[in-house]
């Protein structure tokens, strides 16, 4: 079982998005600057495409999530946060077992540490791999995460009307 993902060996992610492929690639990973990554989603309609630079502040301290991507679009994430837990976030759950977090435009609620979970993934082999994961909750989202205070990658948000899922790394 897995703990962590390497994002100098793995530079793409390939989640489920509500039955949709949302696919993103990790263009650097870098302590002082930040993630760098370009993302792409296919619909039936179209496909759908930009790039994100998540903030190296924002993967310290940000308490919004948002996945909200915007086709030809390149975004610098500086309030808001998309596919990692923030390093304060994930120390406050070691310390009193709960954070606060807004997912998706809603109000700031309190997450509870529910427990672990273990999420299967296919690897670059197309082989299953288990991640070992925390499990938080609001009530009416669930979010896996990987424990690892460095690299919090979030492996699924799941509620009644969105589902994010971490399907395969390669």
């Amino acid at each position: 079982m897995r703990t962590d993902v390497n994002l100098k060996k793995f530079k793409h992610l390939i989640y489920n998005e509500n039955d949709h492929t949302l696919g993103i690639n990790i263009k650097s990973v870098h302590a002082k600057k930040g993630i760098k990554l370009d993302w792409s989603k296919d619909l039936e309609e179209s496909a759908q495409n930009g790039s994100i630079h998540i903030l190296a502040s924002t993967l310290d301290s940000c308490l919004k999530q948002s996945y909200e991507l915007i086709h030809n679009t390149e975004l610098s994430l500086k309030v808001n946060n998309a596919f990692w837990l923030a390093k304060r976030q994930v120390q406050q759950l070691r310390t009193v077992k709960y954070t606060n977090l807004s997912l998706g435009g809603e109000k700031m609620s309190k997450y509870l540490e529910i427990g672990r979970d273990q999420i299967d993934v296919l690897d670059e082999n197309n082989e299953d791999v288990f991640y070992d994961c925390v499990v938080i909750s609001n009530g009416t989202y669930r979010i896996r995460f990987i424990d690892n205070i460095e690299n919090p990658l979030i492996l699924s948000i799941e509620s009644d009307t969105y589902n994010l899922r971490l399907t395969k790394i390669e």
